[in-house]
């Protein structure tokens, strides 16, 4: 999902990104959003190698780094791309 988001939103997202990485699971970064119809974007990575599968002991840290940066911006409503299903192959059976 992080391709269609700098797609859609511009590369100044993942330029942005990039400066304030490594980034590990477990944690977010806030960044801003290009072209997208947004106030924020929040980055949570889901996988400790590029490329590599995940599972859901990767997901449950980054989807609560990503509510709690959410909560400490104060926003009230919070939208999640498909995390974790490119070449993360997160899935659920």
């Amino acid at each position: 999902m992080a391709g269609a988001i700098k797609r859609k939103g511009g590369a100044s997202i993942e330029q942005e990104a990039m400066s304030k990485a490594p980034v590990e699971v477990g944690n977010a970064i806030v960044t801003g959003v290009g072209r997208l119809k947004a106030r924020f974007v929040i980055h949570v990575p889901t996988m400790r190698y590029p490329a590599s599968r995940i599972g859901e002991e990767n997901m449950r840290p980054a989807m609560r780094a990503a509510l709690k940066l959410a909560e400490e911006l104060g926003l009230s409503s919070i939208a999640f791309p498909g995390m974790g299903t490119g070449v993360g192959e997160f899935h659920t059976l």
